[in-house]
């Protein structure tokens, strides 16, 4: 009797999980700014297609949307008064930041 029940109880788990398909994952090409978006305000390095369809299950990356998001949020955060809340916070200065314009006055201004 337990193992019917048992069965039963994994028969009606396994009917609510979910795996992502071929056509699941992101599809909409602001959903590709906003990550890239995040992922220079996290400081992060820009992330290649290959690593983008592991983590979102979608091998389709919008590489123009994911970039231009992404330099429109080192825009944001590589600013002086934004790093200087993030070093006071103890934080390392961002990867994000190091491929920017001025990149070498911010370090400079971080250190000091």
């Amino acid at each position: 009797m337990k193992y019917k029940q048992m069965m039963i109880v994994a028969l009606l788990l396994s009917g609510c999980s979910h795996s992502l398909g071929p056509n699941d994952g992101v599809k909409d090409p602001t959903s590709w700014y906003d990550i890239g978006f995040s992922d220079a305000q996290g400081g992060l390095i820009v992330r290649d297609n290959e690593t983008l369809a592991e983590w979102y299950g979608n091998p389709h990356i919008n590489r123009d949307y994911y970039l231009s998001g992404y330099h429109a949020g080192q825009q944001d955060l590589c600013q002086p008064a934004r790093l200087k809340i993030r070093f006071e916070r103890g934080d390392n200065f961002p990867t994000s930041c190091d491929s920017v314009k001025d990149a070498e006055i911010l370090q400079q201004i971080w250190i000091n």
